[in-house]
């Protein structure tokens, strides 16, 4: 799972308040993993920018921010038949993409973010949710007006399994999904 939980760099400060656009995407995330092989994981996310501010070049960030990622049953099962009982998930990146944006894509977890060890039980998903409350993440710089299109980029995530060893996860969002618009005008 290349799920790096962390704080989103992408905020929307618009130099005039534009109403909220608040936003639910899901995508699955296409990952590579020795352990377990080639998950698709279901993904949530949670972020909200202006509908539109008023400054060109303004410096946009997002609110509310919040990562969920399943891993499947068969992963668990999988995981638990080489004697697992338990994972701590380590969200090390997640990305999100911006358009007419300076910088085109952000790592919004500043530094690792570390969940469980959380129970596996036979037949189950988990459920990894970072972080652990919304947040309201960095900015991210508008390149001209026009609108910045928001949407879910690449993820590691670090899976420790008690008495069984780890791995990494790394993923790419398929398809990548809208997380957001602002308009820049």
């Amino acid at each position: 799972m290349t799920c790096a939980m962390g704080i989103l760099i992408l905020a929307a400060v618009p130099s005039t308040a534009g109403a909220v656009h608040p936003h639910n995407a899901s995508t699955s995330y296409s990952c590579r993993s020795a352990y377990l092989g080639r998950p698709s994981l279901p993904v949530a996310v949670t972020g909200n920018t202006p509908t539109s501010v008023s400054t060109p070049f303004a410096e946009v960030s997002m609110s509310g921010f919040q990562v969920s990622v399943t891993i499947p049953a068969s992963a668990v099962d999988k995981a638990m038949s080489k004697g697992a009982t338990a994972v701590t998930a380590t969200v090390r990146m997640i990305d999100i993409n911006a358009s007419d944006a300076r910088v085109k894509t952000m790592n919004v977890t500043n530094t690792p973010i570390t969940v469980g060890p959380i129970t596996l039980v036979t037949g189950q998903a988990v459920v990894v949710t970072v972080p652990a409350s919304p947040t309201t993440t960095g900015t991210s710089a508008a390149k001209k007006t026009g609108t910045m299109t928001f949407t879910t980029g690449n993820a590691i995530i670090f899976l420790s399994f008690s008495s069984a060893g780890s791995t990494t996860l790394a993923c790419k969002a398929t398809p990548p999904a809208v997380i957001s618009t602002t308009m820049i005008t």
